[in-house]
């Protein structure tokens, strides 16, 4: 379906998720998956990178303060959704959400 803004000249296609586009953020939440298991194992780089995994996976010592952001676009939230659906199905995350905000776009 069409999205606009406030003026006529900013009107575009809100593509979904192509195919190609769904294997791909399938590959992103199984890299996504093996990273959480590397945690604590003292196989990353750096500390910040094992600390990046922890905040965009919510687990962890990490400070549980992280947030998932996208826009209100439908590829975009699907992108959210399905590269992060481990981090949502999590028990402990009831309150986990995705945030839309449509100035994202």
């Amino acid at each position: 379906f069409f999205v606009s803004g406030k003026e006529s000249e900013s009107w575009f296609f809100d593509s979904a998720l192509s195919t190609k586009g769904v294997k791909q953020i399938e590959g992103l939440r199984k890299f996504l998956q093996k990273e959480k298991m590397r945690l604590g194992s003292g196989n990353f780089m750096d500390e910040r990178e094992e600390v990046a995994i922890q905040e965009l996976l919510n687990v962890g010592s990490s400070t549980g303060n992280s947030m998932v952001v996208s826009s209100n676009l439908r590829r975009a939230i699907s992108t959210a959704a399905i590269g992060l659906s481990d981090r949502f199905a999590a028990q402990n995350k009831h309150d986990d959400n995705i945030l839309l905000l449509p100035s994202l776009q």
